[in-house]
């Protein structure tokens, strides 16, 4: 069988669970976010991968030995959460990875057809850092889910804390300090800014941007972008 969108029939290591009643405003409609009771209510698909889920300390930890070139080769899901069309909702969640590697944040319709609420590709650093999303619901759904995609790199990823509340919150921003170019300012996490560096003085020629550069595009080029971390940032 094949899923829509091109995503495999995944094989799921726990049981989907039922769907929850509608929230009061401001309420988490997921259940079991800060994994305080194990894996309860969430789901692994390997898709083809060798790879797990567990819980340790109180956190998620996908471990990664091979994974697919897909985003959801493998995937960490929770499913059973009701969105209403026209509604603002705002997911929540902490996360860090063995190392520097994106995932993909996909809040979807599951098994129905796969369509998309949101979709958002994630920059992890060895640092738990907190990704704060916001996004408008375009359909009805009485059993939406979310998907942690991880695939397209063996770094282990580690998620603790998930929400989806309804409305907004003031989006949460980061600072970057671009010195000697343009581009400062503050942004979201996973805002993609263009920076580029003060022409060079006479007789010299721009080298490479320095500080921290793990989520600059091209370091030895004066005119880039940067994919902005949950942290601030200054090179």
């Amino acid at each position: 069988l094949q899923r829509l969108l091109g995503y495999p029939t995944p094989r799921y290591a726990h049981l989907p669970v039922a769907v929850n009643p509608a929230p009061a405003p401001g309420e988490n409609l997921l259940t079991n976010g800060d994994f305080s009771n194990d894996l309860t209510g969430w789901l692994f698909a390997a898709n083809g991968t060798t790879s797990s889920a567990s819980v340790s300390n109180g956190e998620a930890v996908i471990n990664i030995t091979t994974a697919g070139t897909n985003a959801w080769e493998p995937q960490f899901v929770k499913d059973g959460f009701a969105l209403i069309s026209g509604q603002q909702y705002t997911v929540s969640f902490q996360a860090r990875a063995a190392t520097n590697r994106n995932i993909q944040l996909f809040v979807n319709t599951g098994p129905n057809n796969y369509a998309s609420f949101f979709t958002q590709s994630v920059p992890l650093t060895t640092a738990m850092q907190t990704f704060t999303y916001t996004f408008t619901a375009n359909a009805n759904d009485d059993n939406a889910r979310i998907d942690f995609n991880c695939g397209g790199n063996t770094a282990n990823v580690i998620i603790d804390n998930v929400s989806i509340i309804t409305g907004s919150v003031a989006p949460v921003t980061y600072v970057l300090t671009v010195n000697g170019g343009s581009g400062s300012g503050n942004y979201e996490a996973g805002a993609g800014v263009n920076i580029t560096a003060n022409a060079a003085p006479a007789g010299k020629v721009f080298d490479k941007w320095t500080g921290d550069v793990a989520h600059i595009a091209n370091v030895n080029s004066a005119s880039t972008t940067i994919t902005m971390p949950a942290t601030p940032v200054s090179i």
